[in-house]
């Protein structure tokens, strides 16, 4: 994967991660990767200096919940 620059940087995430880097943080965390251009992430990261803290892996499902959770992984991903 190539490295973007700031002009091709998807702007809601770039404005997203200059946010937090203004506000002092040093880390941000996202739910869900699936969904998301992580390609642009990791330039805005890059730019701002900022490290990633966590990510809320999927399947999200109730671990605690034992008919969930024993469904929830062998069922992942959907088909």
């Amino acid at each position: 994967m190539q490295p973007q620059s700031a002009q091709s940087l998807n702007p809601h995430c770039l404005l997203q991660a200059l946010t937090a880097s203004n506000a002092g943080l040093p880390a941000i965390e996202f739910r869900q990767w699936t969904d998301k251009d992580l390609g642009a992430i990791s330039a805005a990261l890059r730019q701002t200096g900022l490290a990633v803290s966590s990510i809320l892996a999927e399947p999200v499902i109730p671990l605690t919940d034992p008919p969930t959770s024993k469904r929830g992984w062998k069922d992942w991903p959907p088909r």
